[in-house]
């Protein structure tokens, strides 16, 4: 049997939470609400050291006795309340995200109950959101002038914009002056949805039922996952390694790589087997009464899981770049170190494939690393069960059932410091953590009927 598809999926812009409507920069005014000087019992307008200056003069039922600042909506000078500032807005041209999905199947079914399944699936992510992406980053041709962008020159700005560091005061330095938006510290358009990936992949299944009771399914992935943006960080709760950041926010197309989640090989072996013991089974087969409940109705069941780690990202401390603009360290080899995840806890990676960019450059390590990854699953779960029959034509049960999560104890490390470089990170490539579950066993005991 052959079976094929195709779909596309229109992904709301507000998916990302600094695209809500809540948080926009035209509705997020804040109207403070009065401290107190006595615990909270009194609340009071204008307090000071020494008491409510004026005395409590609102209670529960007036809490804002100046009222609540208004949001100043769209108002021709909206922008002018962010100068000096970092300025966060959402673009209105701003397209919606999209993904596409492709498979096709091919299923065929063999003698003695197998099942033989390989497939082909893909995807891609068009227009996909992101955090924010940075547009007031410094232009790469002013690299060039090195230390000298950082040099103090007058503040062409000063007496017009009164808030932030570097456009309140009488001078500022010379790489501010040469942003994109130089009357900002910064400006960044929410979910502006340049993000992209790709997804290939090779799944294979092989299931086997057996005639006594029982199945054995084998489900194996081969795939691959490149992104381009800043996407992975939508979702990097869910990586205890975190996400790679953008480097140079003018060359986005520089910054496609591995996806944080790429997960090249997976392999689930599940099964669950009636042992062939008791009446009618192939052993035992003519006991009956008490040898039958006793020897009779044993079972296991289990899941065993074998996983690629997700790939290491990487990111630098003390680098030396251009105002708004990121920095990775250079990677001056693939890192990788052979042996036993316990005898790498203290160095996973060869540290020294690692090294500072020369000042005002950027690195040349990628945004996710193509080569080196954190520990993978190797997991297995397990479960023995007893169901007995009894009462009129053995309509009546009970089921006995003892399992064991990560059966054998076997550890999972989490991903080691990836904060480049040594002797200013020295944790740089050490293992310090563990994620996965202790070995679990669960009992239970359940009526059928």
């Amino acid at each position: 049997m052959i079976r094929g598809g195709y779909g596309i999926f229109f992904i709301p812009n507000y998916v990302e939470y600094d695209s809500n409507p809540s948080i926009d920069f035209v509705n997020s005014i804040n109207t403070n609400y009065v401290s107190s000087v006595d615990g909270g019992l009194t609340p009071c307008v204008n307090p000071s050291s020494t008491g409510c200056v004026g005395g409590p003069t609102f209670n529960l039922s007036n809490p804002y006795p100046s009222g609540i600042i208004q949001p100043p909506g769209r108002s021709p000078g909206l922008k002018e309340l962010a100068l000096g500032q970092w300025f966060w807005m959402n673009s209105p041209p701003n397209p919606y995200g999209y993904n596409q999905q492709w498979n096709l199947n091919v299923q065929r079914e063999l003698p003695d109950g197998i099942l033989v399944d390989l497939a082909y699936a893909g995807s891609k992510g068009t227009h996909l959101p992101d955090f924010a992406q940075q547009i007031d980053a410094l232009p790469d041709k002013y690299l060039a002038l090195g230390s000298h962008m950082y040099d103090t020159v007058p503040n062409p700005f000063y007496g017009v914009i009164t808030n932030g560091t570097y456009l309140s005061a009488p001078t500022t330095f010379l790489g501010q002056l040469l942003l994109p938006y130089p009357q900002y510290s910064g400006v960044s358009i929410n979910a502006s949805g340049f993000g992209s990936s790709i997804y290939h992949s090779f799944q294979a299944k092989v299931e086997k039922r057996f005639k006594g009771g029982g199945s054995l399914l084998a489900a194996y992935t081969a795939s691959k996952l490149i992104t381009t943006g800043d996407i992975d960080s939508l979702i990097s709760w869910l990586d205890p390694g975190g996400y790679g950041g953008v480097q140079n926010w003018n060359n986005l197309k520089g910054e496609r790589s591995l996806g944080n989640f790429d997960v090249p090989q997976r392999l689930v072996v599940s099964y669950v087997l009636d042992l062939p013991v008791g009446r009618g089974k192939r052993f035992l087969s003519t006991v009956g009464g008490a040898t039958d409940k006793l020897v009779g109705g044993w079972g296991i069941e289990g899941v065993s899981t074998f996983q690629s780690g997700l790939p290491l990202n990487f990111s630098l401390a003390g680098g030396t770049i251009g105002p708004n603009d990121g920095q990775r360290p250079n990677k001056n080899g693939s890192g990788a170190i052979s042996g036993s995840p316990e005898s790498r806890l203290n160095q996973w990676f060869g540290t020294s494939a690692f090294s500072v960019p020369t000042p005002y450059t950027y690195g040349t390590e990628s945004r996710v690393d193509s080569v080196l990854r954190a520990q993978g699953i190797n997991n297995f779960d397990f479960a023995l069960y007893k169901t007995t029959t009894f009462g009129p034509d053995n309509k009546l049960g009970m089921q006995f059932r003892a399992e064991f999560f990560n059966l054998f104890n076997k550890p999972m490390f989490g991903p080691p410091a990836t904060t480049c470089c040594q002797p200013d990170q020295p944790n740089f490539g050490v293992v310090s953590s563990q994620v996965n579950q202790p070995r679990l066993l669960q009992f239970a005991l359940r009526f059928l009927f």
